[in-house]
């Protein structure tokens, strides 16, 4: 087991934070409610890279929702810090699945790491810390959204998952 794995499964046993990614970020499970007002602006940059349709998807956080979630105990947050700035996210939800209801799912909302931190093992290390978490919280399966054409979309297999499903959307 490489040194970078054994740190993602240390991290699996241990409290906060989680693990450190080989060029020096920090990965960290935290309230999400804390840092809205810091993440705000990373969530800002995300929706501007991403969005297909602004007029159908503004970006209006919706502070009472992520405190509900919070509250219930099922909103988890991991945030990517270099020294003391934060430079990313991972945000998803914990639920049983409906279909299958033993299996807890980690149903990933929002990855971002900011444009020059989407370097070397980066990605994959914000990826691992939260999948290490969700394991921490019970889960026994975890989704990420990937927008068509993206790394993300590239390197999902590699880290051995499969598709599952597509998902469509449109404005009405």
């Amino acid at each position: 087991m490489s040194s970078f794995s054994a740190n993602v499964a240390a991290a699996a046993i241990s409290a906060r934070p989680l693990v450190h990614a080989p060029q020096g970020l920090r990965f960290v499970e935290t309230s999400m409610v804390d840092k809205l007002p810091v993440v705000q602006e990373l969530m800002r940059e995300h929706w501007e890279e991403l969005v297909l349709d602004a007029k159908a998807m503004p970006l209006r956080l919706d502070e009472a929702r992520y405190r509900g979630l919070e509250a219930a105990g099922i909103l988890l947050c991991i945030v990517a810090y270099d020294g003391d700035q934060i430079v990313g996210y991972s945000v998803g939800v914990l639920f049983n699945h409906p279909h299958h209801g033993d299996v807890r799912t980690l149903s990933n909302d929002s990855l971002f790491l900011s444009k020059p931190y989407r370097k070397g093992l980066n990605g994959v290390g914000l990826m691992r810390a939260t999948e290490a978490a969700a394991a921490r919280h019970g889960a026994a399966m975890i989704t990420w959204n990937a927008e068509p054409g993206t790394s993300l979309e590239s390197l999902l297999p590699a880290l051995g998952y499969a598709p599952m499903n597509t998902l469509y959307g449109k404005g009405i």
